[in-house]
């Protein structure tokens, strides 16, 4: 895949950095992993427990689901 990095603007009090295939960045330091299927879409674990999807459009932009109600978009980023 090559390097990926996101970035996100969150909604409610969504926080997650993760690191996985590149680096995925949210406000606030709560960390995370997101793993990634096809370049497409995949999952997130947070350290504190919660949990969600995360799907790409085109690899340019997507939209972020948590377990616990917070959600946010996301913008993507390949190089």
């Amino acid at each position: 895949m090559g390097t990926l990095r996101l970035q996100a603007v969150t909604m409610g009090t969504l926080r997650l950095r993760a690191v996985t295939m590149g680096t995925f960045t949210l406000a606030g330091g709560d960390y995370g992993y997101i793993t990634l299927a096809g370049g497409d879409y995949g999952y997130i674990t947070l350290a504190g427990g919660d949990y969600g999807y995360i799907t790409l459009a085109g690899g340019d932009y997507g939209y972020i689901t948590l377990s616990g109600g917070d959600y946010g978009y996301i913008y993507a980023c390949r190089r």
